[in-house]
């Protein structure tokens, strides 16, 4: 199974039995047409795997901020992804 959602574009939740693994859609293909992921982790609950995303997202502007301010942005994508996915 697959969590796919607008909220945590471009990452993607894949579950499994025993975990919930964070994936990102490179872009690219392989030679018989999936599509090829870069894993950012594996992760026992729904919670961390979530964490993770939020972490990576608030990581992946270059800008220079405040504390309070990376804080801030962190508090709110996390409170957002969160409520979409009812964690």
């Amino acid at each position: 199974m697959k969590i796919i959602d607008k909220a945590i574009k471009p990452y993607e939740i894949h579950i499994n039995n025993n975990s919930y693994n964070v994936e990102e859609f490179t872009g690219n293909t392989d030679k018989k047409g999936n599509e090829l992921t870069k894993n950012h982790g594996y992760f026992t609950s729904i919670e961390s795997a979530v964490e993770k995303i939020v972490k990576l997202k608030v990581n992946s502007n270059d800008d220079i901020v405040s504390l309070n301010e990376f804080l801030g942005r962190y508090k709110s994508l996390k409170e957002s992804i969160s409520q979409t996915l009812s964690v």
